[in-house]
C-alpha cells in the first residue's frame, strides 16, 4: 500500500465523492446485469479465436464454460468492491447530520477503512462510549477518535459532529438524494410519520418506496419526485 493512501483517506471529501461515483456507475455502466449482457453479446465472435486458442494453448474446450466463469468472476469482484468502497476513509456516518430529534434519533457511526478502536468523547474530552456505533442520548458536540496500529506506532485521527436540539417535529433536507437515504436528512434519517418533512430549495428528492410523515413542505424551486415504486401514507 503507498505511503500517501492513508492521506487521501482523510480527505473525507474525496473519498465521499469516490463512494458516490461508483454508486452511480454501478447503477449505469458498470451494473452487474449490464456488463454481463454485453459479454453475451460478444460470446459469438469469440467463438473461432476460441478454438484456435483452445488447441495451441491447451485450453478448455467449452467456450460457454469459459465464459460462465469470467462471468462469476467479474460478478463477485463487483460485490467485494461494493462491499470494501464502502467501508472506505475516515469520517462520521450520516455526515449530513446536524439536528437530534427526538421520536427519530440518529444513530451516529465510525466509517473506518480498517480494525480500529473507536472512542467517543465529549467536549470536555471525557469518554461516553467506546464502539463503531454511537446513538447520542442529548443534543452537543462529540468527537470520535479512530486509532489503529501501524507497524510499531498507533495512529489516531480525530473527528467532530455536532448535533442541534430540534424540538418542532420537523426534519429538514440538506441535500438532493433520495427519500430513503439518510445524508439527504437533517435528523440523520428520513422522515418518520409523526414528523414534519421539509424539503428546502432548491433541493430534489425522489421517493422509491414507502413513506410516511405528518406533512410534507416541499419548498419553492425545489421538488419532490414519486418514483414508480414510491408509495405515501398520509395520516
Amino acid at each position: 500500500m503507498p505511503f500517501w493512501w492513508s492521506y487521501l483517506m482523510q480527505d473525507t471529501l474525496f473519498v465521499q465523492t469516490s463512494q458516490r461515483r461508483w454508486t452511480n456507475i454501478r447503477q449505469g455502466a458498470f451494473a452487474t446485469a449490464r456488463v454481463l449482457s454485453m459479454i453475451d453479446s460478444l460470446q459469438n465472435i469469440f467463438q473461432e479465436a476460441h478454438a484456435r486458442n483452445a488447441i495451441r494453448w491447451n485450453m478448455g474446450q467449452n467456450l460457454n464454460a469459459e465464459i460462465q466463469d469470467r462471468k462469476n468472476f467479474i460478478a463477485a469482484r463487483f460485490n467485494w468492491m461494493d462491499q470494501n468502497i464502502s467501508g472506505l476513509g475516515y469520517y462520521i456516518k450520516p455526515y449530513n447530520a446536524t439536528e437530534l430529534c427526538p421520536g427519530n434519533p440518529v444513530v451516529l457511526q465510525g466509517n473506518s477503512s480498517f480494525n480500529v478502536i473507536h472512542f467517543w468523547k465529549q467536549s470536555n474530552g471525557s469518554v461516553v462510549w467506546q464502539g463503531k456505533e454511537f446513538s447520542p442520548s442529548t443534543a452537543g458536540y462529540y468527537m470520535l477518535e479512530f486509532s489503529h496500529a501501524s507497524g510499531s506506532r498507533m495512529c489516531t485521527y480525530t473527528f467532530t459532529k455536532t448535533l442541534s436540539p430540534r424540538n418542532d417535529g420537523g426534519n429538514t433536507s440538506r441535500q438532493s438524494g433520495p427519500w430513503e437515504e439518510d445524508n439527504t436528512w437533517s435528523c440523520g434519517k428520513p422522515p418518520v410519520p409523526l414528523q414534519k418533512a421539509y424539503i428546502v430549495s432548491p433541493h430534489v428528492v425522489r421517493l422509491n418506496s414507502t413513506a410516511a410523515a405528518s406533512q410534507i413542505d416541499v419548498a419553492s424551486e425545489s421538488r419532490l419526485i414519486l418514483l414508480p415504486n414510491a408509495r405515501f401514507n398520509a395520516p
